[in-house]
């Protein structure tokens, strides 16, 4: 049947498409009777989505290898999440971060904007193109909608470089998935609560078809693809990888008991030529997440197909098995300490376990892009990580909010690798560059002259205005473009009430009296510093934000905005914009819609077709999977604001 799919549907697509001028982008044979990877062949594109793959980076990694192996743009649909309204932007950027971690790159916003429509389906917030349930509206119609500029420049510089050079993953795993589970999360309780983006999966250092975390945590990254990928001509064991020109594997690991006969001749010309190659027996993989699972006995113990080859692969797997670079170990916890005795180490290595860490690497003829991403981005701890990456040079970091580059100067150059150290908020993640040298260099001592810095300085007095979003007025648009029909459509202007509250502290907003639990929109924080000459004049100065609640934010000082605010570090150096004597800061902070919609009942009627929403009394049975449980969220900026002072060169 995947035969038959690639043959007679893809391909002959794909060449129809090529000879009009266009290409292929296609979300593949997922949830359906085809093998995952395979089909990876005749698109020009794969993509997958963020709503059936609950950001779960094992989903993502059985698309990955298709793509590194064929070359192909990896790309997702990333903004469904049935909580439309309800999740501030740091939702989404840790579902594109995990995309990036997986070697997705770019991610394509998928939501609907347009605010018109007909009369009959259309209220405010604006027109349900895509029913309330299915994706997040991404638009004018969002209070951070005066933020997105600064967003997706963000997640443009990190698409930018991750598109560098070739991809560099340590491990392919050959997998084959013929019914592949695009449903991830669907039978489990709390989808609504966020429990399964938050915290289950590998949030909870647990695997679903590699199960053994320690690899992961000890910075290994690795692929899935079906193993009649290896039988494809460019497919070769070259220079210490397998496939160089693409994603450059270390070694090949076999754990399912299912290997297709002509993939194993393959595989045995492909260890022959030296490649490492490790069967593990004895792998439990969950297929479904209700607790359907498979465990696989012995790997490579019979063909896939009913082509009565068992006794001739068996023949093939005993001659790999003869070879001094093929290994085979009886449980899946032996695989890490297996590998290093083969000396596979992972290209970016943590040199202690830590499960908070993903690494996406990718180099060219100059140097090495590492993604690294601390994706337990609900915890309060940040992460301290020791990186030794393969190669001797020297380390920048690349940040992608600023757009600014600078050096790490903690890092230090042995035995061929460069290692660093990097700090991490929960969420947080980084772009570093490694740029080669043919030879090791001593880091340049870039620390700054031992003097004294003043005192933080704690903002606790703040002027509050906060716009209050909320249905305006009807407009209409009448259309005649000269064919004798005229088409009539609808849209709700967004009514944005001031609400002033002086002297406040920074409390949620749900908590402030003249706001209250009703109120979407965004707020406006205002306060004044009198800093001395002394401390403009020699110090540099970081504004600590406490917390946006996972919504974005502005900060301006004196009028003049100063830079983009990643929101899961809240610190921005302000330095440049600072006077002797007053200074005026304000801090812009958006939130999302759900308070105001929660309150007008917008999730009561929201249902799984436009008839639903046009019902006032329609309500969903407490059984129904788009059930959506909205409760009131915190918004607007709470904690503690501080101006801290840093050294710089000692002045003259």
């Amino acid at each position: 049947m995947t035969d038959l799919y690639m043959e007679n549907m893809l391909r002959p697509m794909q060449e129809w498409l090529h000879s009009i001028g266009m290409t292929l982008r296609s979300e593949i044979s997922y949830g359906l009777p085809f093998e995952i990877s395979q089909p990876g062949k005749y698109v020009d594109g794969i993509e997958t989505e963020s709503l059936e793959f609950c950001s779960q980076i094992e989903s993502f990694r059985n698309l990955a290898g298709p793509s590194h192996l064929y070359r192909r743009l990896y790309s997702s649909e990333t903004g469904a999440s049935l909580m439309n309204y309800m999740n501030g932007l740091e939702f989404y950027t840790q579902i594109i971060y995990t995309q990036f971690a997986a070697g997705v790159a770019p991610t394509v916003l998928h939501g609907y904007a347009g605010i018109a429509g007909s009369d009959a389906s259309t209220r405010w917030p604006g027109h349900e193109g895509m029913w309330p349930v299915f994706s997040e509206r991404f638009g004018s119609r969002q209070p951070s909608y005066c933020h997105y500029g600064d967003w997706t420049a963000m997640i443009s510089r990190y698409q930018l470089m991750l598109r560098q050079g070739r991809p560099r993953v340590d491990l392919g795993i050959l997998r084959l998935d013929y019914n592949f589970n695009n449903l991830i999360s669907w039978g489990l309780d709390n989808l609504t609560e966020l429990d399964y983006y938050e915290n289950k999966g590998f949030r909870a250092n647990e695997g679903l078809y590699w199960k053994d975390m320690s690899l992961q945590n000890m910075g290994y990254t690795y692929d899935y693809f079906a193993p009649q990928i290896l039988e494809e001509d460019f497919v070769k064991w070259e220079d210490g990888m397998l496939d160089p020109e693409g994603a450059g594997y270390q070694a090949l690991l076999v754990y399912q008991e299912a290997l297709p006969y002509s993939a194993a001749l393959k595989l045995y010309q492909l260890a022959q030529a030296g490649m490492p190659l490790l069967f593990v027996d004895g792998v439990n993989e969950t297929l479904r997440p209700e607790g359907i699972s498979y465990t696989h006995r012995q790997a490579a113990v019979r063909t896939a197909s009913l082509d009565r080859k068992d006794e001739a692969l068996a023949e093939i797997i005993a001659g790999m098995k003869a070879l001094p670079n093929v290994r085979e170990i009886q449980e899946q916890g032996q695989t890490l300490e297996t590998l290093r005795e083969m000396g596979i180490i992972p290209r970016a290595a943590f040199l202690e376990k830590n499960p908070c860490i993903l690494t996406n690497l990718r180099e060219d003829e100059s140097g090495k892009y590492l993604f690294v991403y601390q994706f337990m981005y609900t915890k309060q701890e940040p992460s301290d990580v020791t990186l030794s990456v393969e190669g001797i040079g020297r380390p920048w970091r690349l940040d992608c909010w600023s757009g600014e580059i600078g050096q790490i100067p903690d890092y230090r150059q042995h035995m061929g690798r460069t290692e660093l150290k990097l700090h991490l908020q929960p969420g947080e993640a980084c772009m570093i560059y490694l740029e080669h040298s043919s030879q090791e260099e001593k880091p340049q001592d870039s620390r700054p002259s031992e003097w004294d810095v003043p005192e933080p300085v704690r903002l606790r007095q703040w002027d509050l205005v906060v716009e209050d979003w909320n249905e305006g007025r009807k407009v209409s648009i009448l259309e005649n473009r000269g064919l004798g029909i005229e088409t009539e459509e609808v849209y709700y202007e967004t009514s944005k009430e001031r609400i002033h509250v002086p002297e406040t502290d920074l409390r949620p907003w749900c908590e402030i009296p003249q706001i209250g639990p009703e109120v979407s929109g965004v707020g406006y924080y205002t306060a004044n510093a009198v800093l001395s000459e002394e401390w403009v004049g020699a110090c540099g100065t970081v504004l600590a934000l406490g917390s946006t609640n996972g919504n974005t934010a502005a900060v301006y000082v004196n009028g003049k905005k100063a830079g983009l605010v990643d929101f899961n570090v809240n610190r921005i150096d302000i330095s440049k914009l600072l006077v002797p004597g007053e200074n005026t800061i304000c801090i812009e902070v958006s939130s999302t819609l759900n308070n105001r919609l929660l309150a007008r009942g917008y999730y009561k009627k929201a249902g799984l077709c436009t008839l639903q929403i046009n019902d006032e009394d329609a309500e969903l049975p407490e059984d129904s999977p788009f059930n959506i449980k909205a409760s009131v969220r915190e918004y607007g900026l709470t904690g503690e604001v501080t101006l801290i002072p840093y050294r710089r060169e000692r002045p003259e």
